[in-house]
């Protein structure tokens, strides 16, 4: 069921009150293979913001891709 990115989410405002997140502790997963580009900028925010950075070596749409790899890595940033 991948569909297609919902247009309004790129013209709508979202307003965020502080920092996203709200405090508590984040972590970004960065799918490396391959890098997707359009969301480099994303990565370095959330890098500004102090958030945890894990790679994972799968495409943008890793759910997709690699499920096993990205449940293993979901799982165990929970359990921390």
């Amino acid at each position: 069921r991948l569909a297609p990115h919902p247009l309004g989410a790129y013209d709508s405002p979202l307003p965020i009150e502080g920092a996203p997140g709200g405090g508590l502790p984040a972590v970004y997963v960065r799918c490396t293979a391959p890098v997707y580009a359009p969301l480099v900028a994303s990565a370095e925010r959330a890098r500004g913001y102090g958030w945890e950075m894990v790679d994972l070596a799968a495409g943008h749409d890793a759910m997709w891709t690699a499920p096993e790899a990205t449940a293993a890595l979901l799982a165990a940033e929970a359990a921390k």
